[in-house]
């Protein structure tokens, strides 16, 4: 997690810029020359590009600069509430400067469960997160990323890159868990900031593709279809409409490359209650003992 007690901070990564003028998209509208993204569950936060290396972000009382070129986002304006300046860096502000720098970002979950690690693929409201919080019961699974992924292309695989220490949920099944160090509300959701010891610090190399679907929980693990997973890599990638055309094709060749690479897995999941979200991630457990 950032610092925001520091008013400067760098992402140690490599750095590949590429240039990413920001147009219209669906989800996307154009104020002032910026950005505005609005939904229900956040609220609104505004995205400015000043220069080919300089962006601005604002959300609330916080506004940082983010400067593309030395991968460095500086605080501007800041309030008591972190909340905000946690959904703002880590699920925009963060992602994005990796992003235009040739990582590939994906809405998605990311356990390492006892040293495998696990993308789990899902459209809004199947419970990507919920089941991430849930695998963190097991006491040698560490969070990788609760939402939004950001993975680094190796030589022979993805490094997935840490991202958020805390979840953020509709619900309150995982209140018990085991590491909480507190619970914030904020819009709709319930942010639940994890200790130190059940998150992972490191960059760690993919292991397997895991796609949810909402179904029964009975059904085991499954060996997934590599067209079912590129469908659902092209529905969850985080991208910009107004992209090159070079740097188009290479998140394309990122996503063909992540798929060729590993092997790709299925599962039913109803997360419902707390019953069934144990039956599931029990299921996932030894899946894990057994791959």
């Amino acid at each position: 997690m950032i610092d925001l007690r520091s008013n400067i901070w760098h992402d140690p990564f490599e750095q590949q810029t590429h240039h990413l003028w920001l147009e219209n998209r669906d989800y996307w509208k154009i104020s002032n020359n910026g950005l505005i993204h609005e939904n229900h569950t956040f609220g609104k936060l505004e995205l400015f590009q000043r220069n080919e290396a300089e962006f601005e972000a604002r959300y609330e009382n916080w506004c940082v600069q983010l400067m593309a070129d030395t991968a460095k986002m500086k605080v501007l304006q800041r309030s008591e509430d972190r909340i905000p300046a946690f959904y703002m860096y880590e699920r925009i502000a963060l992602p994005f400067l990796r992003l235009i720098r040739g990582c590939l970002l994906l809405h998605a979950s990311c356990v390492d469960m006892e040293g495998k690690c696990v993308i789990f693929l899902a459209q809004t409201g199947v419970g990507k997160t919920s089941l991430a919080g849930a695998l963190l019961k097991y006491p040698n699974n560490r969070l990788v990323a609760e939402d939004t992924l950001t993975l680094m292309p190796d030589s022979d695989t993805f490094n997935a890159l840490p991202g958020a220490d805390y979840l953020a949920v509709r619900h309150e099944l995982l209140d018990d868990l085991e590491g909480i160090a507190s619970i914030e509300n904020m819009k709709i959701k319930r942010i639940l900031h994890l200790e130190s010891g059940l998150c992972r610090k490191a960059p760690m190399p993919v292991a397997a593709l895991m796609i949810l679907s909402s179904g029964d929980n009975e059904m085991p693990v499954q060996v997934g279809n590599k067209q079912e997973v590129l469908t659902s890599l092209l529905c969850q990638q985080m991208s910009f409409s107004s992209a090159s055309a070079e740097f188009k094709r290479l998140q394309f060749k990122r996503m063909m490359d992540l798929i060729r690479k590993l092997p790709v897995f299925r599962i039913h999941v109803d997360l419902s209650c707390a019953g069934k979200m144990n039956e599931c991630v029990e299921n996932l457990q030894k899946w894990r003992l057994h791959a």
